[in-house]
């Protein structure tokens, strides 16, 4: 399987659409080597799109399942951003197959113009993964959160992308994520009284959240 870095998947796809560090990509695929079965709110412009089918887990016995979704409106933080389902699709099979040439074998992937809400609604099955990059306002967020965590499996993972923005960073523009998911990691992940959630790991801009055990401090690894 190829290495994937920022540089890279801006050449696979030939564009600057590449909205992930290196250390997010590495981040991002380590916990998808761990899933089976995930689900990403707000797809984009596919890029993440395009790691998860390469680097899900599956087997001779067990095929993967991604589920991504996106509304495909403007980008809540940023307007002049906007991808299409069509968008999405292109950029997320050329990254999954120049990873991993055979991406697409055992795996089943839906790609729904829809919104969280919807989606949640429609969705049955737990998750080993889930990746929140959608709406970016903190009530989208928590939002996004309350309607997905339940679907998550004890053991599972959620990433929260754009969730680590630094304190002095200027109103109005992007350092290392936006208010509202970081508000969220911060004000309710981080203070939340029943205490059933906790940080395990960071890369970037992104946080990853499991449940606590009470019985032991569980590594994220």
């Amino acid at each position: 399987m190829n290495t994937p870095t920022q540089d890279a998947l801006r050449h696979t796809i030939k564009s600057g659409d590449v909205l992930i560090t290196d250390a997010e990509i590495a981040c991002l695929a380590h916990y998808a080597r761990k899933a089976s079965d995930a689900a990403e709110i707000g797809a984009g412009f596919g890029v993440m799109t395009g790691i998860l089918l390469a680097t899900l887990h599956r087997s001779a016995h067990r095929s993967a399942h991604l589920l991504s979704i996106d509304p495909f409106l403007p980008d809540s933080m940023n307007p002049n951003l906007h991808a299409t389902q069509q968008q999405c699709a292109n950029n997320a099979l050329a990254i999954a197959s120049w990873l991993r040439p055979d991406a697409m074998k055992d795996i089943v992937w839906a790609l729904r113009a829809t919104t969280s809400a919807q989606a949640a609604q429609d969705h049955v099955s737990t998750l080993d993964l889930i990746v929140i990059d959608g709406d970016h306002h903190y009530d989208a967020v928590l939002q996004d959160f309350q309607l997905w965590s339940p679907k998550l499996r004890t053991d599972g993972y959620i990433l929260i992308h754009d969730s680590r923005r630094l304190a002095d960073a200027p109103n109005g523009a992007y350092a290392q994520g936006w208010p509202g998911p970081t508000d969220f990691i911060e004000r309710y992940i981080k203070t939340q009284q029943h205490d059933w959630w906790r940080v395990c790991d960071t890369a970037y801009s992104f946080t990853v959240i499991r449940r606590h055990s009470f019985h032991e401090e569980e590594p994220c690894d």
